[in-house]
C-alpha cells in the first residue's frame, strides 16, 4: 500500500471522526461481480467494509459511512491484444501483443444513507452512497515491435452506489441487512467506466 492510499484513508477518517464517535457499527460482506470491459479482465470476488451508522436501530433514516477492500484476479494469464499501425506505401498493418494483469487492489471509502420504507422491525430499504476506489495494479503490455512495458500504477475512481434490500432487526441491539447494490463509477486516469454487481449481507450493532 502506497503513501497516496495512506494519505486518502487518513483524509476520511480525520473528517469523520466527530461524526464516528457518536456512531454504531456494523460489517459488510460483498459479492463483486464486474461488468463491461473489467469482467472480460477479471473475475467475481469477494469484498469486505467496515461500517460507521449514525442513528438508532428503529431509526427509518440512518447516515453511514464505510472503509472496504477487495482483490481482483484476472480471468486468465495471458490475454492476447494487437494494434494498428499505417505504414505509408505498406498499406494497414495488425501488430500482434499480449497483455497480463498480475494484480488489482481496490480499498474503497465514503458515505452514503439508507431509508427503510416502512417503520418496523422488517422492512425493504433504499440506499445511496459516494465512493472513492482507489485501485493499485500491476500488468505487463507488450505489442510486437511497438510498446514493451511493466507498470506498477494507481488509480482513482469516483462511484455512486444505489443499493435495494430488505432489513431485519433480530435483537434489540442487532440489525441485519441484504440486498444489491450497483457501483457505478468514473475512472479519471483512463477516462472509462467502472461497473460492479455488489450483492450483499450486513450485520449491525447498536450498543449505545
Amino acid at each position: 500500500m502506497n503513501r497516496f492510499f495512506l494519505a486518502c484513508i487518513w483524509v476520511l477518517f480525520a473528517s469523520t471522526m466527530p461524526i464516528l464517535v457518536k456512531a454504531q457499527y456494523g460489517a459488510t460482506y460483498n459479492y463483486i461481480k464486474p461488468t463491461g470491459s473489467l469482467g472480460y479482465y477479471f473475475k467475481p470476488a469477494s469484498g469486505v467494509e467496515l461500517n460507521g451508522i449514525v442513528g438508532d436501530i428503529d431509526e427509518q433514516f440512518n447516515i453511514n459511512t464505510h472503509l472496504g477492500y477487495y482483490s481482483l484476479s484476472p480471468t486468465q494469464s495471458v490475454f492476447s491484444t494487437y494494434a494498428r499501425q499505417y505504414g505509408g506505401s505498406n498499406g494497414l498493418s495488425f501488430l500482434p501483443g499480449y497483455e497480463s494483469w498480475y494484480s488489482y487492489q481496490v480499498i474503497s471509502l465514503g458515505m452514503g444513507a439508507t431509508y427503510k420504507f416502512f417503520d418496523k422491525k422488517i422492512s425493504p430499504f433504499a440506499g445511496l452512497d459516494l465512493s472513492i476506489l482507489l485501485a493499485s495494479y500491476h500488468r505487463s503490455y507488450y505489442i510486437q515491435t511497438l510498446i514493451s512495458s511493466d507498470e506498477q500504477d494507481n488509480n482513482t475512481t469516483i462511484a455512486i452506489r444505489p443499493k435495494l434490500g430488505v432489513s431485519a432487526e433480530v435483537s434489540d441491539v442487532i440489525r441485519v441487512q441484504a440486498g444489491i447494490a450497483q457501483s457505478i463509477g468514473k475512472t479519471f486516469e483512463v477516462s472509462e467506466t467502472q461497473v460492479y454487481w455488489q450483492p450483499f449481507i450486513s450485520v449491525q450493532a447498536f450498543l449505545e
